[in-house]
């Protein structure tokens, strides 16, 4: 099982405005609604802490930042707890945790 999950995520009309950016096949977009579902039921089923990243708010530098701070701490043997409560408090809006699968908690 994941020591944690990292999920990147932006609301649907960021996504589909994303989508049509860039070429993509029709049959991806058209199903985006069902994948993301798809995607919600597995997160749920895995029972491991999490961190959300809104990044339509937290650009890719930040991302990438929280990413590394996350990584090292890991690491270096931090409880994963800590280290997601850490991330999530130092990057603030657009990020928050859970610490297991369900609501957003901070």
């Amino acid at each position: 099982p994941p020591l944690c999950i990292i999920e990147l995520t932006a609301p649907l009309d960021v996504l589909r405005a994303r989508f049509e950016a860039v070429e993509r096949p029709a049959w991806l977009a058209a199903t985006l609604d069902y994948q993301l579902k798809l995607y919600d039921s597995m997160v749920a089923y895995r029972r491991a802490p999490r961190i959300r990243i809104d990044t339509s708010v937290v650009g890719r530098a930040d991302t990438a930042a929280i990413g590394g701070r996350l990584a090292g701490a890991l690491n270096a043997a931090t409880p994963v707890h800590d280290a997601l409560v850490a991330a999530a408090r130092d990057a603030g809006p657009g990020v928050s945790l859970s610490a297991v699968a369900g609501p957003s908690v901070a």
